[in-house]
């Protein structure tokens, strides 16, 4: 089985929060109108599934596109996990 290596993606969304004056989970939350869990994994980077509407909220929120929110870092090998 071939090596494959892919970025890892990963959560800008504190960064651009805070810029907006943002300094919390629960004050994204109520900006954004989401639920207060899925913002502090958000907002901690350690949410891995987030459904469109939450990601179109975050947005508005903070006065963004979805790139705006995500970003791509180093290789990650995937050897030997199953798809």
């Amino acid at each position: 089985m071939e090596q494959q290596e892919l970025k890892l993606v990963v959560w800008k969304v504190k960064e651009r929060a805070e810029k907006q004056g943002i300094q919390s989970a629960v004050e994204l939350s109520r900006r954004a109108g989401i639920n207060k869990n899925t913002a502090t994994d958000i907002y901690g980077g350690r949410a891995t599934r987030v459904d469109f509407l939450t990601l179109a909220k975050l947005c508005l929120a903070l006065a963004c596109k979805p790139g705006d929110l995500l970003d791509l870092e180093d290789e990650i090998s995937l050897a030997g996990v199953a798809a």
